[in-house]
């Protein structure tokens, strides 16, 4: 089972969301949207093209998130927002 033949382990949750926060044109409505616009890409890359998360970067489809330090803000086991630093 694969997302490629939209049958993941969390299709429908992904389907809602993808449905809700990508437009057909333009950009999302806010950051969800994009990381999850952005997460689409690389796997529709990955799976049609055989391209890598390297390929990607190198291309400037998606930033390298390997030069930032992830940040939580919010409780535990809810959805929290995540900031993104620079690494110094």
């Amino acid at each position: 089972m694969s997302y490629s033949d939209d049958k993941g382990k969390y299709q429908k949750a992904y389907d809602f969301l993808y449905s809700k926060l990508i437009p057909p044109q333009g950009s999302a409505k806010n950051a969800l949207g994009e990381a999850l616009r952005l997460v689409s890409r690389a796997y529709y890359r990955k799976n049609n093209d055989g391209d890598t998360y390297g390929d990607c970067i190198e291309e400037g489809m998606i930033p390298d998130f390997s030069k930032y330090r992830c940040c939580t803000i919010g409780p535990r086991k809810t959805l929290r927002t995540v900031y993104l630093l620079p690494v110094p």
